[in-house]
């Protein structure tokens, strides 16, 4: 039996999350599955370790030092927590924005995690974002 290759297969989507020590990158690619300048979403130091756990339940796959994402809801979800959770000090409130990356609507994590990529591929700087998140927080009173 052979296979064939239609052309959503071709040019599907391809999510992933470069991970190196405590640092993550964000790579979002329409036509390849090869990490280019373009597709650089967000570059920001964070645990590893938690965002790992976080895409585990968001049903993503590691293979070869990063995080292969299935949907790009579940992409959002995550740019959302990588780019809110260095602002978060107290346990109970990572854990709300934990539950919170799970239960606000698509629409909601659409809009944030495009500001977000919008920031990003304007200054190229996690610092420029932090606006944006802190003003995530107190929207959802994560302050």
């Amino acid at each position: 039996m052979t296979s064939q290759l239609t052309l959503k297969d071709t040019f599907a989507p391809y999510y992933t999350i470069g991970l190196e020590r405590d640092t993550v990158e964000f790579l979002w690619s329409s036509v390849t599955q090869e990490a280019l300048e373009s597709s650089v979403d967000l570059k920001i130091k964070i645990q590893t370790s938690e965002l790992y756990s976080l895409a585990e339940k968001l049903g993503c796959t590691a293979r070869q030092g990063k995080i292969v994402i299935p949907t790009f809801d579940a992409y959002n979800r995550l740019l959302i927590y990588a780019c809110v959770r260095p602002l978060l000090r107290k346990p109970e409130k990572v854990e709300e924005l934990t539950r919170l990356v799970f239960e606000i609507n698509s629409l909601d994590a659409l809009y944030w995690a495009s500001r977000f990529r919008e920031v990003w591929w304007e200054h190229g700087k996690y610092r420029r974002i932090i606006k944006f998140a802190k003003a995530f927080k107190l929207f959802f009173s994560l302050e």
